[in-house]
């Protein structure tokens, strides 16, 4: 079996914070320990931060989703997903506006004090 993994290429963004749905345990019959899995749709989120001194512009996160299915008798064998995040950098106090909020909050990710 396979972890679940989201990686990131390194650019002008850091990532600061990944977070993983809390999965749950199971017994099946390829493994002879209880596994910690997804089941149906599982929401990852990751938090980042711009580099010192990022201009405005276009830029691209570009991660990669390494992942395995299974079902209760057999695993595929492991897949890699990369896909890129479009991100657009403004100036200081340019007014910004809130995409996807639903999704994102319900991703548990640390308080951040500002």
């Amino acid at each position: 079996m396979f972890a679940t993994s989201l990686t990131f290429e390194d650019g002008p963004f850091k990532a600061v914070e990944t977070v993983y749905p809390p999965g749950h345990k199971g017994k099946f019959a390829y493994s002879e320990v209880e596994l910690i899995v997804y089941e149906g749709e599982a929401t990852l989120g990751a938090r980042f931060t711009a580099k010192d001194e990022l201009p405005p512009g276009d830029y691209k996160i570009k991660a990669t989703l390494s992942y395995q299915a299974c079902d209760n008798t057999s695993c595929l064998p492991p897949k890699e997903l990369a896909f890129e995040v479009p991100v657009k950098v403004v100036a200081a106090g340019t007014a910004t506006q809130d995409i996807n909020a639903e999704v994102i909050s319900r991703i548990p990710f640390k308080k951040v004090e500002k």
